[in-house]
């Protein structure tokens, strides 16, 4: 009795280890169990096993499940309030339009051709500052068009080689920004396949006997889009007792 309940508690812990870190095979452990103990003993151990690792994957479960409820009040408290809007602004003090060619607040003409409040001629027709000689600290000068239009600049070239520190590259083209991107696609594909309850059981039951797509990451999941605890708890159940059962029959009948 105390081996029985040694060989059940050992694969009970070998289950739940598994369940959280991959290194550690249950599958493996369930062979074993199966070529060295009796059958029922066998049989006990590979329910232990499935046991075990359902635990493990609830734990994983919960967490997820935790984590975006945390984020989504994070993300709540950090919302601020819409703006409001901008106040309109008062009419002229003198009540007067201020349109071109109308006298302004403070009198004095404000139309095209005529002198501005520095004295200076600005009609139109008359070289500014961009059409004279724009003199640059290398010595070269350039002129700008004649009909006083803005003439567009080339920017610089990014100097490369000795001296010059070689650009970074952009965001998403190392390795892991481009396994990040894969890993938000194939979680939207996942999550859109997910869309009702029973998709995400039949998914669950792939994911727990099969092992495509892999149970630790539908774990996650499965807590992250908050799927019902009954629903997850016995589509991982149901699917380790049929993976490891699955496993562990051919050995007992070569070692029966």
């Amino acid at each position: 009795m105390l081996k029985f309940l040694a060989a059940v508690a050992t694969c009970l812990g070998t289950g739940l280890a598994s369940a959280v870190f991959p290194l550690v095979n249950a599958e493996l452990a369930t062979v074993v169990a199966a070529g060295l103990a009796d059958p029922a003993t066998a049989w006990a151990c590979v329910a232990a096993i499935a046991v075990g690792q359902t635990i493990g994957k609830i734990v994983i479960y919960e967490a997820a499940r935790a984590g975006r409820a945390l984020h989504q009040r994070r993300r709540g408290r950090s919302g601020r309030p819409a703006p409001s809007p901008a106040p309109i602004a008062p009419a002229d003090p003198t009540g007067q339009p201020d349109s071109i060619g109308q006298p302004d607040s403070i009198g004095q003409p404000d139309s095209i051709g005529q002198s501005d409040s520095i004295g200076q001629s600005d009609s139109i027709g008359q070289p500014d500052s961009i059409g004279r000689a724009d003199s640059t600290a290398s010595g070269h000068v350039t002129s700008g068009p004649s009909d006083g239009s803005t003439a567009p600049t080339a920017s610089p070239a990014p100097s490369t080689g000795p001296g010059h520190p070689t650009p970074l590259p952009a965001a998403g083209v190392t390795w892991w920004g481009r396994c990040r991107a894969w890993l938000g696609r194939v979680s939207r594909r996942l999550e859109a396949a997910m869309d009702t309850r029973w998709r995400r059981v039949v998914v669950m039951l792939l994911s727990s006997s099969v092992g495509l797509p892999p149970l630790i990451a539908m774990a996650a999941l499965a807590g992250a889009i908050r799927m019902p605890r009954f629903d997850y708890i016995a589509c991982v159940l149901a699917g380790r007792l049929l993976r490891f059962g699955a496993i562990a029959w051919p050995v007992l009948v070569l070692t029966s």
